[in-house]
Parts: C-alpha cells; structure tokens; sequence
C-alpha cells in the first residue's frame, strides 16, 4: 500500500495597504474586457469575457418614440405594395424581423436585448386575431412597441421588445 506525504505548508505575506489603495484599485475596475480564442478545432468560435461593471441602471434606455418611427418607416417601406401569399409570409415576416433588428442594433444602446415578433395575415379572410404576450421585466429599464400596418390585401402587426441587462 502507497503511503502520501502530506502536502507542506506555504505562508505567503502581502503588504499591508490602506483604503486609499482600495479605493484606486476599485475604481479601475468599472470596465475590464478581455478576450481569448478557444482552442477547440470543432466550433472554431473565439469567446469573450467580460468583467462585472456593477451598473444597475443603463446610460440611455429604450427610445420609444425613436424606435417605433424606425419600425413603422420599415413596416411601411416593404408592406406598402405587397399582397398576401400564404406562402411568402413566412419568409417575409422573417425578413422584417431581420431588418428591424438590424436598424435598432444601429442605435447602439448599450446592455439592451432587443425582441422582434412579426405578424402577417390576409386582410380579405376576415381572420380574427388576437395576440398577446407576457413578460418579466422592469418598468423603469425595459420597454416595447407595437406597430400595426395595413393595405388592402394584407396586414401586419410588430412587437418590439427592449430589456435592459444589468
């Protein structure tokens, strides 16, 4: 039977500092970025981390009214001479959603998740529709807008979703 030494003690002494050395060193600690690549072959994604900021409220938050004319200004641009096709909405609905995002990823307001549901259907059908949603979120940080368009063949309903991460 194997018999193990035990482990040998390390004393290890630090100079001693003073709260104004603690506060110096806290405050280069707002905003710390690093980044490594991974090694994996499969995935070959780099991943990124980053340190705490500590910041429970954002530096500008969600600009309804700046956003809701973006989404309409799209909504109205593509819509505007489309017909319904049961088969292109799909692909259309993805489309906006896609373009949305993209133009209020732009604005580049920081810490912010941005959630985008389109809703296309016929006019024509007569269809009843109800949407709804629900959501866990804080009314002083987080927000939405909801943008609704339609033309003689078609309509189409967005929401658009803004929550802050802390």
């Amino acid at each position: 039977m194997a018999k193990f030494a035990p482990a040998p003690s390390i004393a290890i002494s630090a100079p001693s500092r003073g709260p104004s050395d603690i506060e110096e060193e806290t405050s280069q600690l707002e905003t710390v970025t690093t980044h490594s690549t991974s090694n994996n072959s499969e995935s070959g994604r780099s991943s990124a981390s980053i340190e705490p900021t500590y910041r429970m409220e954002p530096v500008t938050c969600f600009q309804d009214h700046t956003i809701n004319k973006i989404v309409e200004d799209i909504l109205y641009d593509e819509m505007k001479d489309k017909t319904y096709d049961s088969e292109l909405c799909k692909e259309m609905a993805q489309n906006l959603a896609g373009r949305i995002m993209e133009k209020v990823k732009s604005l580049d307001v920081s810490r912010y998740k941005y959630v985008a549901s389109v809703s296309i259907g016929s006019v024509r059908e007569k269809p009843g529709l109800h949407i709804s949603s629900r959501c866990l979120w804080n009314k002083k940080t987080d927000s939405s807008v909801t943008v609704n368009f339609m033309n003689g063949s078609l309509f189409a309903v967005v929401m658009l979703y803004g929550l802050y991460l802390e």
